[in-house]
């Protein structure tokens, strides 16, 4: 089990049965020297990818056997090249398709951010493949029905053939995207209602 945390920790946690009782042993931990927002493992189990409040994504490897997180490897800021979103943005979401992030050349990450942008990059080089917008994602504590709610944290992901990207709203819809070229988003909107409590 493989936790983040807002003290900047990532933990790998040994989960397991003793007397019955289900117990989780804290096995090792690695700071990320930032406010942890998201993780995604790569297929394989051998790459941990954290997104970061500042809008940064960092690599760990894994060591199932040893059952700890070997030393990981910051990455540049998931920005926009300029304009007001050039900054970057909290992290809300990330995943992760593919193996080992150094023996995968195909393995992607899809990262989605607060600035309402969804990024999907090559995961050994960083190199960025497409930008999907559209959706409303701004991450702002709002009231609905007179109570105060916390932001959200959405999350994109991907179609099981990666043909389509699709990305909860703040406006309440559903959006799709094709993959390559980025086109037009989708807008779906279903039946919707307003919770004011978990259902």
């Amino acid at each position: 089990l493989i936790t983040g945390c807002l003290d900047g920790k990532v933990r790998m946690h040994n989960t397991g049965r003793v007397d019955r009782e289900l117990a989780c042993d804290m096995t090792h931990e690695a700071d990320t020297k930032g406010i942890v927002t998201a993780l995604a493992i790569s297929n394989d189990g051998i790459t941990l990818v954290a997104g970061l409040f500042e809008g940064t994504c960092v690599f760990y490897e894994l060591d199932v056997d040893e059952k700890c997180i070997i030393s990981g490897v910051r990455l540049k800021k998931v920005r926009s090249r300029r304009g007001r979103n050039a900054k970057g943005h909290k992290i809300t979401g990330l995943e992760y398709r593919g193996g080992r992030k150094n023996q995968d050349f195909d393995a992607e990450l899809l990262v989605t951010t607060v600035d309402s942008r969804v990024r999907l990059y090559r995961a050994n080089t960083f190199e960025q493949l497409g930008k999907y917008k559209g959706h409303l994602n701004e991450g702002a504590t709002k009231k609905i029905l007179g109570t105060q709610v916390m932001p959200t944290q959405i999350r994109a992901t991907m179609s099981s053939d990666t043909s389509l990207m699709a990305c909860g709203s703040e406006d309440g819809r559903v959006y799709i995207w094709t993959r390559r070229p980025p086109k037009p988003r989708i807008p779906w909107v279903g039946r919707s209602s307003v919770h004011s409590k978990p259902v």
